[in-house]
Parts: structure tokens; C-alpha cells; sequence
């Protein structure tokens, strides 16, 4: 097709947004072939996260044509999936945040449903994306959708889509939709004649016409109502350990912010079903807003810059603890006001004597931090008070991911429950812990994977910071009034049990996709993959786009292939891990190294930082070489 033809293509398809008409007008007019090329000769693909991009016009980016192609590809996807049920008996959820577009994505979607008779639930106001995979669940819907592009910057949106187990989906049903929605480009049209006047059923005017709540043959409905009423008594029946009185004025105070995202209205009624008194709000961040002002990257992952706000919130209100949900609530970032009263670790690393109650800041705990500690909360809560066999021991299921920290495995050897490593994402976690929840006799008790992504219970099949806020501000509650502990002490505990664990992840934005082929491929070094890095010996080696493992005993990796992820184990104990992103421009490193004895040498604390902050600095400048 010539570009001409593609951009009269685009613009018979984009009826009825001026902004990204005009944007391909413009780069028509003034002759940007290179430009309008990038736009409109690639398609967003239907990715890790179902689709997340840039809003902008173009077949490659989040628009109104995307969207509806996307719908609609879905749409009949999920009517060949079930060939013995008439439309109507399908159920779909549809769920949005705050950010631009976000309502209208959502409304569309809406409509390529309700055309095709398929029982559609739209949510009234925006909601938390765990709430999307909650009401699949509990209405018993077949799949779901929540337009989101989560912590990513207010330029992006996504189309997050879900299946009828409440997790995300995974293959075969995402190559299946991805080919649906290639052989359903065109705009759907109204069927009834009184309608004729719309070219199509995304006519703005169209849509205002048929998404009424009111009207019940036309089979929308708002799930809203019905998700508050159960969630809250869920997550409280099944999560909350302590019977708290809110008015006990002991409660140490907790600082709040939602990153300008949508969570105050689903987090704060989480500490009320707790009892929990209410949190301080940091009041720049509070309300929902597409804009994001105050923060380059809502991402509570980023660190100080995100959480700062915050951190001087809670140093005016004195409170030693934040608890932050990134823009849709899914995720959870915890800090605390730290001293080094009796933690053993941090006196092993500087060498000072214990007992000075030297004040350190603020502590911006970790995934796998918060991850190790969630899961000890969640222990101790769930197993029986009496002795219990190694087979009952067995029964209870712990999840994470690949690139995750080690210490959960190393806390499943020593206390006897049974534990998996999936590959990285939710959509692993969420199919394999279904797999757990459908075992009779399994009990499944707890996920998480280092981005701060936290699944407490088989509630719903997803990240959830929303209950993640209330069991964890009742965990460090009943630390500190009842066990007069800090959360850093508790932590100094378990790596005391379990062992000490370090890690250092971060990554590089990295915008050429050659680039990221030239160094994979420098990495696979032709299938004789490095056996060194500087002076660090390699003992083994994991390709998971091959499926290639040198540590196994057949030469096989045991998690499934997936996209670009190399794992390299040194002699020394360290493990370097590098892979793309799925879902953004990024080149991601994950790296540990843990106290237990390698070659015969016991590890104190400081030794292992040591060890794998000099071979993470042989990684960089001998292998990533960001510079280049």
C-alpha cells in the first residue's frame, strides 16, 4: 500500500478524534513521510500486558482506532472461544483509572461488546485495575478489560485484558485474540435501521444513546455496588489478623499518597474494613490527576524523587511510616523512618558497635523486602498453632518470579511449605496460583514478584495494592504497639533464619531495538556463552528465549521460553539476570548474592554487597557498556 493509501485509510477509520486526525493531516501536509511511516506501516502489539503505548495517532500507538480494533478482535475471540453460548450468556468486565482518554477507551470497548450482544459491565467511576480481575470472579464473567497503562507516564494508556480465571491472559489466548484483531479492522455499524445516521457504533452520539443503565435490554450493567459490597467483607474475613479497635489511640500514624492516581477512594475504605484508624493523605497527591504534577514518573518503585512529597508529609505529621499505591493501585511501596537500634545487618556492613538508636532516614524498603516480609506475616498468621506434619507443611503455597529474590525459596526450605518460580509477570503468577487454588488439598497463601507487585490470598488473580495497604499497615501496627518493634528489626530477624540477601536491580532506557538485538547477541556470544566476566568465573548459564540451561541436568530451562532473558550463576554465588522489558523502552538487570558459604568461605553481610557490587561493575562497563 502506498502511503498515500495508508493515511486515507487511517483518517476513513479515525472518524471522531480531531487530535489524531489532525496529526496525520499535519505530517501529510508538510511531506514527513518518515514520520507518518513510523505511525502508520507497524500495529501495536498485543503484548505482555495486552497492549500499552503512547497516546498519538497511528496503528503503532493508543487511539481511538486501536482501541476499537482491539475491541472487536477480542469481542470475537472470546465468541469462538465459547461456540455452544449465545451471546447474551457471556458476561464482560470493563474497568478504567484517571488518565486522559482512559473513559472513552473504556466506553468504546463498551459498545463493540453490548453490539454483539454480549452481557456488559462497566464500571460508573474509575476503578483500582485489581477490582477489574475481582469482579470477573465474582460475576463469573468470561473475561475483562482495565484501560491502564498503570505507573507509566501521562502520555501513555494501555488495554490491560484478563480471563475467565481473573488472571491475565497468557498463550494460546493472546496470539489467538492478536489474529482476531487483524481479521476485524473495519469499524462495526449500527444494525438497526433508526440508527443509519451513524456511520458507525463509535460515534460519540451513538454511544451516549445506548450506554444507559437504565435500560436493561441492552444488556449493560454497573458492577460497581455489587464489587464494594464484596470485596471489603473478602478481604477482611480473609486477611485481616488482628481484630483492631479503630479508636485505640496507640496506632502509630500511617502517611498515604496514590501518586495522583485513583486510589484514596479503594484504599482508604481497605483501612476502614481493618479497623484501622484513618491514614494521613499527602495532600499534593491525593486527588486523581492525568497530568501526574508533582512526579516525572508516578512509579512509587522510583524511589526518592516519587516519594518525597511524602516523606515530608510524614515528617510533619511525625510519622515514621508511608505506604504508597502507584496510579491504578495495584502495586505497593512501603518506607520507614529508620535507627539502628539492635539490627544486626546494617552493624555487620558499617562495623559500628550496636546500641548507638543512630538515626538513618527514611528507608525505602525493596519488593523483595516487602515481599520476604509479607510472606512472614502471612505465615505466621496461616499455619496452625500446633505442630503440624511435613506433609500438612506442604500443603501451603508460596509464589515469585524468576528474577525475584532467592530468600523466599531459601524461607520454603526451612519452614516446609511448597514454592514456584514462574516466569516475570503476573500473568505467570496469577495461571500457575490457579493451577495451586483448583489442587484439592493445596492452599495457596501468597504471591509476589520484585516490582512491587503483591497478590495476598486467592481473593482475585491479580496484583492488588489495595488490600496490600491494609495487611500491611496492620502487620507494622501490630509491630509497633503491640511487639514494640520496627519493621527494619523484623527484617534483621528473617535474615538472620533465612539467610542474608542483597540485590541490586535498576535499568536503562534503551530506544533502538538494534541495539537490544546487538547485545543479546554479544551475550549468546554464538551459543558458546561467556564463562567469565572479568575476573568472576561463570559455573552456568540459562537462555529462556532458547530454553537453553547449562545447570540442568538435561540442558534445559524448567520455566517455559519466553522473550529475551539471559541468567548468568557465578562461582561466587552471585546471579546476574539481564532482560528486555515487555512493556516499556527498557533494558532491565536483576542481581543478588546471599550469605550462604560458596567454595567452603562463609559470607558475612558486608562480603556479600562487596562481592556483587564488583561483579555488577564488570557487568556494566564490560558487558552492557550503557555509554555506547
Amino acid at each position: 500500500t502506498t502511503m498515500e493509501g495508508l493515511v486515507q485509510q487511517w483518517l476513513a477509520w479515525d472518524l471522531y478524534n480531531e487530535s489524531t486526525r489532525k496529526e496525520i493531516n499535519d505530517l501529510l501536509t508538510n511531506k514527513k513521510d518518515d514520520d507518518l511511516k513510523k505511525l502508520l506501516s507497524s500495529r501495536i502489539a498485543f503484548g505482555t500486558a495486552g497492549l500499552r503505548g503512547q497516546m498519538s495517532a497511528g496503528y503503532s500507538n493508543m487511539n481511538e482506532v486501536t482501541v476499537f480494533q482491539a475491541s472487536q478482535g477480542l469481542c470475537k475471540y472470546i465468541l469462538q472461544s465459547h461456540p455452544n453460548q449465545k451471546p447474551e450468556e457471556l458476561k464482560f468486565v470493563i474497568g478504567y483509572d484517571h488518565r486522559h482518554n482512559s473513559r472513552r477507551y473504556a466506553e468504546i470497548t463498551a459498545a463493540t461488546f453490548m453490539y454483539s450482544g454480549i452481557t456488559t459491565y462497566l464500571f460508573s467511576r474509575t476503578c483500582a485495575t485489581p477490582l477489574v480481575s475481582f469482579a470477573i470472579k465474582i460475576l463469573h464473567a468470561h473475561a475483562g478489560v482495565m484501560v491502564t497503562a498503570s505507573h507509566n507516564p501521562k502520555q501513555d494508556n494501555g488495554y490491560k485484558v484478563y480471563w475467565s480465571n481473573s488472571s491475565q491472559v497468557i498463550e494460546p489466548h493472546d496470539k489467538g485474540i492478536q489474529k482476531c484483531i487483524l481479521e476485524n479492522l473495519n469499524p462495526w455499524a449500527p444494525r438497526d435501521t433508526h440508527n443509519n445516521q451513524f456511520k458507525t457504533i463509535y460515534d460519540p452520539n451513538y454511544i451516549k444513546s445506548i450506554l444507559n443503565y437504565n435500560q436493561n435490554n441492552n444488556h449493560l450493567f454497573d458492577p460497581t455496588p455489587e464489587v464494594i459490597k464484596a470485596y471489603y467483607p473478602t478481604i477482611r474475613e480473609k486477611l485481616s489478623y488482628r481484630k483492631f479497635d479503630a479508636h485505640h489511640d496507640k496506632f502509630p500514624p500511617i502517611v498515604f499518597t496514590p501518586m495522583h492516581g485513583i486510589g484514596d477512594f479503594w484504599t482508604s475504605r481497605s483501612f476502614e474494613t481493618f479497623n484501622l484508624p484513618p491514614y494521613i493523605p499527602v495532600k499534593e497527591q491525593i486527588q486523581p490527576d492525568p497530568d501526574f504534577p508533582t512526579v516525572a514518573f508516578p512509579n512509587p518503585e522510583e524511589g526518592e524523587g516519587a516519594l518525597k512529597l511524602a516523606m515530608q508529609t510524614a515528617d510533619k505529621a511525625n510519622s515514621k511510616i508511608i505506604l504508597a499505591n502507584d496510579p491504578d493501585s495495584d502495586r505497593l511501596a512501603f518506607a520507614e523512618r529508620v535507627t539502628d537500634e539492635n539490627v544486626k545487618f546494617l552493624q555487620n556492613i558499617t562495623g559500628e558497635e550496636p546500641g548507638n538508636k543512630k538515626e538513618l532516614g527514611w528507608k525505602i524498603y525493596t519488593g523483595n523486602e516487602i515481599g520476604i516480609l509479607l510472606a512472614h506475616w502471612v505465615w505466621i498468621n496461616s499455619k496452625s498453632k500446633q505442630e503440624m506434619t511435613k506433609e500438612q507443611l506442604s500443603k501451603f503455597v508460596m509464589i515469585t518470579t524468576a528474577v525475584s529474590s532467592k530468600m523466599l525459596k531459601s524461607m520454603a526450605k526451612i519452614e516446609g511449605f511448597t514454592y514456584e518460580e514462574t516466569l516475570t509477570g503476573f500473568k505467570w503468577i496469577g495461571n500457575v496460583a490457579d493451577k495451586y487454588i483448583n489442587t484439592p488439598g493445596m492452599k495457596f497463601l501468597f504471591a509476589y514478584e520484585e516490582a512491587i507487585g503483591f497478590m495476598i490470598g486467592d481473593i482475585c488473580l491479580d496484583k492488588d495494592g489495595v488490600r496490600g495497604a491494609a495487611v500491611f499497615a496492620e502487620f507494622v501496627s501490630d509491630l509497633y504497639m503491640n511487639q514494640k518493634k520496627s519493621v527494619l528489626q523484623v527484617l534483621d530477624s528473617l535474615y538472620d533464619k533465612y539467610g542474608y540477601f542483597y540485590s541490586l536491580n535498576k535499568y536503562f532506557f534503551c530506544y533502538s531495538v538494534a541495539k537490544v538485538d546487538e547485545l543479546f547477541a554479544y551475550l549468546r556470544n554464538g551459543g558458546k556463552y561467556f564463562d567469565h566476566c572479568g575476573q568472576w568465573k561463570i559455573s552456568s548459564v540459562c537462555d529462556l528465549e532458547t530454553g537453553y540451561d547449562s545447570g540442568s541436568p538435561n540442558g534445559k530451562t524448567t520455566l517455559p521460553k519466553s522473550g529475551r532473558m539471559l541468567v548468568f550463576r557465578f562461582e561466587c554465588g552471585v546471579e546476574v539476570i539481564i532482560r528486555g522489558s515487555g512493556t516499556e523502552s527498557k533494558l532491565i538487570y536483576y542481581t543478588e548474592n546471599n550469605s550462604f558459604a560458596t567454595a567452603g568461605r562463609v559470607k558475612t553481610c558486608r562480603v556479600v554487597r562487596a562481592e556483587l557490587d564488583q561483579v555488577l561493575n564488570d557487568v556494566i562497563f564490560k558487558w552492557l557498556r550503557p555509554g555506547e
